[in-house]
């Protein structure tokens, strides 16, 4: 169950930063009160998650597969521009956090 609030708190992350460049500099009201609750309810999310994930696991896994995701989102939706650099670093984040992951205790 934790790692599921983890992952919701991941995905609501993401949704709070589209909102946020959607809201184009806080001068759009709605996606900018979107983002403001998404992020709200990710910490939310978060916290929960961390009552039963070490800290370290818990925050590098919501921040490492947010970067991960978001980047993803910005090629797809806003064609940001991709290159085998980025791309090259990207799984350096996504490697580590897994890594992160496997080397801490079972359960945690």
């Amino acid at each position: 169950m934790p790692w599921m609030l983890l992952f919701i708190a991941i995905i609501l992350e993401v949704f709070g930063t589209v909102l946020l460049k959607m809201a184009d500099g806080f001068t759009r009201w709605l996606p900018a009160t979107g983002a403001v609750a998404a992020y709200a309810l990710s910490l939310v999310f978060c916290a929960l998650a961390m009552r039963h994930i070490d800290v370290t696991v818990a925050y590098v896994v919501w921040a490492g597969v947010g970067t991960v995701a978001l980047a993803v989102v910005g090629v797809t939706l806003f064609h940001e521009h991709f290159s085998t650099a980025k791309a090259g670093l990207i799984l350096v984040i996504l490697a580590a956090t897994v890594g992160l992951v496997l080397a801490s205790p079972a359960g945690h």
